[in-house]
């Protein structure tokens, strides 16, 4: 009796997962420009020093190198204010520099 009721739970708990499932969802990851504009955004709002936002900011400009390495070129030296930066009044100001480079 014992191994028939164990039987049928176990049974039950494996047929669970076992329905039909739901249609897949297309996920459109966001644009290097949009990823490289939300963690500038956020370091002006904060004005902390650079973190691992460092890497993230480093990607894009060298994604944006590939379509305008003029662009690039400016976003690397105003990286280096950036990234040198202490004081959230600098980081601030640096961040939106970069920023408004990227309009």
């Amino acid at each position: 009796m014992r191994a028939l009721l164990l039987l049928l739970v176990l049974g039950c708990t494996v047929a669970t997962g076992c329905g039909p499932t739901g249609d897949p969802v297309a996920v459109t990851p966001p644009t290097v420009d949009a990823q490289l504009r939300a963690t500038l955004t956020e370091i002006e709002k904060s004005g902390e020093p650079l973190g691992s936002g460092g890497m993230v900011i480093q990607e894009g400009i060298e994604a944006v190198r590939a379509q305008d390495p003029a662009k690039a070129a400016a976003l690397d030296a105003e990286f280096q204010n950036l990234s040198s930066a202490n004081a959230p009044a600098a980081v601030k100001s640096a961040a939106k520099t970069m920023l408004d480079t990227l309009k």
